[in-house]
């Protein structure tokens, strides 16, 4: 008879340690268990169950890894939305920024002109006020004059 065990490779067969080892268990456990396959086939098939089950742990196994994987994926996409408000709103409070800025830059060109309007009303005022001091002058020595000819006359 030949034992075979499941390995990465597929079946192969034991070698006489690994057969006389599981015989041995066999018979320690004869009394409670069933007696051990007889044919090739039977022990293939235990064989091919014992792949099986393993498999069936390992897919298990990774259908758990997979859920644990999908968590995180879900987790990060969720914090991708975040972020994605997160520049939204920035983008935002940028625009209204630049919004404030060219409102400011407006403001600035029209108190420029506002600065030059009245500078330009100074310089007229500071004319007037040199033309009416000047008439006032004058009129000081049109005064002087009449006094003077009233005190001669």
């Amino acid at each position: 008879m030949v034992l075979y065990k499941a390995t990465k490779d597929g079946n192969v067969p034991m070698n006489s340690d690994e057969e006389s080892e599981i015989l041995a268990d066999w018979a320690d456990n004869h009394d409670n268990a069933s007696a051990p396959p007889q044919s090739d086939e039977e022990l293939r098939l235990s064989a091919l169950e014992t792949s099986n089950n393993s498999l069936r742990a390992d897919t298990t196994n990774l259908k758990s890894d997979t859920f644990a994987a999908k968590t995180d994926i879900n987790g990060l996409k969720s914090d991708n939305t975040a972020n994605k408000l997160d520049i939204s709103t920035a983008k935002t409070d940028i625009s209204a920024l630049k919004t404030d800025v060219s409102a400011l830059k407006t403001d600035n060109t029209t108190n420029k002109s506002d600065i030059a309007s009245l500078k330009t009303r100074m310089t007229n005022a500071e004319n007037r006020i040199t033309v009416l001091e000047n008439r006032a002058t004058a009129l000081e020595v049109d005064v002087a004059k009449i006094k003077l000819k009233v005190i001669i006359i």
